[in-house]
C-alpha cells in the first residue's frame, strides 16, 4: 500500500508521498506517486502502479498533450469521467488526491477511484484542509497522527507531513520513509 498526504489553504496546496509502489511483478520502495501538471494541478495516488498510471496516460491523451496550461475545472472533468468509465472495469486499483487552481485562483481539492462513493468527490478550499489517502491500518489512526502533527505550530507545514510518513511508516508496514512532494 501507499501514504498520500495533502494540505491546501486557499492559496496554496501541497502533495506529499512515501515511496513504496507495487507493481504487478515488483515492490519499488523509492517510486514517486506525486506529479505536478502545469503550473496549476498537483495529485498523488495509491494503489496499482499500472493503473494508476494507464489512467494518467488516458488523461494526458483526452488533453492531446495540452494539460500544461489547464485549470482544474478542465483537468477535473476528464478525471472524473475517465473514472466513472475507469470504475467499471472491476479490477481498477488506484485512488488519486488531486489539488488545484481554478480559473479564478480559488483552491479546489478532489479524491478520485476506488473506494470513493460514485467515484470522485470534490470541495473547494474555503479555510486550510488536509487530506490523506493510503495505508493498511485504519484511515482514522492515520487521520489521528495527521492531526496531532499538524497541530504543532513551531514546525513548516512541509516537516509536519514529512513526520506524518515518518511516524505512520513505524506503525504501518506497507509505508516507507522515503518521501516525495509537489506544490503549486
Amino acid at each position: 500500500m501507499s501514504l498520500v498526504l495533502g494540505y491546501t489553504d486557499k492559496e496554496s496546496a501541497i502533495i506529499m508521498s512515501d515511496g513504496r509502489a507495487r507493481g504487478e511483478c515488483f515492490i519499488s520502495e523509492n517510486y514517486n506517486k506525486t506529479r505536478k501538471i502545469g503550473e496549476n494541478i498537483i495529485l498523488g495516488f495509491v494503489g496499482g502502479k499500472e493503473p494508476a498510471e494507464y489512467f494518467l496516460e488516458c488523461v494526458h491523451q483526452s488533453f492531446n498533450g495540452s494539460e500544461e496550461n489547464c485549470f482544474a475545472e478542465d483537468f477535473l472533468e476528464v478525471v472524473e469521467y475517465g473514472m466513472e468509465r475507469a470504475l467499471k472495469n472491476r479490477g481498477f486499483d488506484a485512488t488519486f488526491l488531486i489539488m488545484g487552481r481554478k480559473t479564478d485562483r480559488s483552491i479546489i481539492m478532489s479524491v478520485a477511484g476506488k473506494g470513493i462513493r460514485g467515484g470522485f468527490a470534490s470541495r473547494e478550499i474555503r479555510e486550510p484542509r488536509m487530506q490523506h489517502i493510503g495505508g493498511c491500518i485504519s484511515h482514522e489512526a492515520i487521520g489521528s497522527v495527521y492531526s496531532e502533527n499538524m497541530r504543532n505550530a513551531d514546525m513548516p507545514i512541509i516537516e509536519r507531513m514529512r513526520k506524518t510518513i515518518r511516524d505512520v511508516s513505524v506503525l504501518d508496514s506497507s509505508i516507507n520513509s522515503t518521501m516525495f512532494l509537489r506544490t503549486i
